[in-house]
């Protein structure tokens, strides 16, 4: 199951681990001569910041461990070739723009007629 809250999106690309990294952080601390401690609980870090993966060693910057979103746009062309019976090409092509071929086309994002040969 993916990460939603601190590791959200974070993931070692070289071995895939997405749970147990070493991140080199930020933190306000309570110090005293006995010790330290966060002061609210919260560790920052930034895209630059220094990560390690726990089980392989890979090393990097957060932003290296960091699964992007990508919009990708396909252009897909495929080309068919009907049979039709006609009396001249003009005719062949109005009965392939009116018949169902057409609406079989559209149904999968439209076609344009490239060429009309007589076999």
């Amino acid at each position: 199951m993916p990460n939603v809250n601190c590791l959200e999106n974070i993931k070692c690309p070289n071995c895939d681990q997405e749970y147990r990294f070493f991140i080199l952080s930020t933190v306000t601390a309570i110090v005293t001569d006995h010790g330290a401690e966060a002061a609210d609980g919260n560790f920052q870090w930034r895209h630059e910041s220094h990560i390690e993966c726990r089980q392989c060693g890979h090393t990097g910057k957060v932003d290296d461990f960091t699964l992007k979103t990508y919009h990708v746009t396909v252009n897909r062309i495929v080309i068919e070739t009907w049979e039709i019976e006609a009396f001249d090409s003009h005719a062949a092509e109005q009965d392939y723009a009116c018949g169902s071929l057409k609406e079989v086309d559209d149904e999968h994002g439209g076609a344009e007629v490239t060429a009309i040969e007589e076999i």
